[in-house]
C-alpha cells in the first residue's frame, strides 16, 4: 500500500484518513510456520503487545466513532480475519493459529478493535465497515466476528447460517460480502484443505 510521506519530520507515522498501515510494536513472537502453530495464550494473550501502536490505534478508533460516512473502509495490510488449522473457541484458546504476523498474533489489539466496533455505555455501535487486508496473494471474504467458533451467540459467539455474531466483513486484496457458507470449499479445489472449519468465509479464491 504505497503512501506519501506523513511528517518528514516523524517518518514512522504513515497513517491517515485515507489509509493507515500497520506498525508491529514490539517485535513479532517467533514461531515456526506454518507448524505447529501457536493458541491464543502466554505471551499472545499480553494486552500490552499491540499491531498498531497506541498513538494509531487510539487514532482509529477515534475516526471510525467519528465518521459519518455511509461506509467505513479501514485500509491496512494483513489478514484481520482469523486463520487457523484447528478450530477452537477463544475460551480453550481459540485452536490452531498459522501466522502470528497478522493479527492473529495480536488478540487482545484485535479484541480493541472489535470493541469499538461493537460500542459500549458511552459510544455507539460504528456500522458498515469493511476492513481490507493485503499481503495475502489471494481474494478472500469474511464476516468478522470476534469468537468465530464459538457458537453461543449471546457469550460473544457465531451462528454461520445466519451471520448472528458477526460485527463487519473483512475483503483481503477485494471487497466482497456475502452470507456465510462453508468455509473456502477446500480454498476453491486449487489447494489443500487447510480451512474447510472456518465457516464464516464467504469466498476464497488463492
Amino acid at each position: 500500500m504505497a503512501l506519501r510521506e506523513r511528517q518528514p519530520s516523524s517518518r514512522s507515522r504513515s497513517w491517515r484518513g485515507a489509509s493507515a498501515r500497520s506498525q508491529q510494536l514490539p517485535a513479532t513472537i517467533p514461531t515456526p510456520f506454518p507448524l505447529p502453530g501457536f493458541v491464543q495464550a502466554g505471551p499472545f494473550a499480553d494486552p500490552s503487545r499491540t499491531l498498531l501502536g497506541t498513538e494509531q490505534e487510539a487514532w482509529l478508533a477515534e475516526r471510525l466513532r467519528g465518521s459519518t460516512a455511509r461506509w467505513k473502509f479501514v485500509g491496512q495490510q494483513v489478514m484481520f480475519a482469523q486463520v487457523k488449522l484447528v478450530a477452537a473457541p477463544l475460551a480453550f484458546g481459540g485452536g490452531l493459529f498459522i501466522n502470528p504476523d497478522q493479527w492473529d498474533g495480536y488478540q487482545p489489539a484485535r479484541d480493541r478493535v472489535y470493541a469499538v466496533l461493537k460500542g459500549d455505555a458511552t459510544h455507539a455501535p460504528v456500522g458498515d465497515v469493511v476492513i481490507l487486508s493485503g499481503d495475502l496473494h489471494s481474494s478472500w471474504a469474511a464476516d468478522l466476528t470476534q469468537d468465530p467458533n464459538n457458537p453461543v451467540v449471546a457469550a460473544g459467539g457465531y451462528n454461520p447460517a445466519t451471520g448472528i455474531g458477526r460485527s463487519r466483513i473483512d475483503a483481503p486484496e477485494q471487497i466482497g460480502v456475502g452470507q456465510l457458507q462453508q468455509a473456502a470449499r477446500s480454498f476453491v479445489g486449487r489447494k489443500a484443505q487447510p480451512v474447510n472449519h472456518q465457516q464464516r468465509l464467504g469466498f476464497c479464491d488463492v
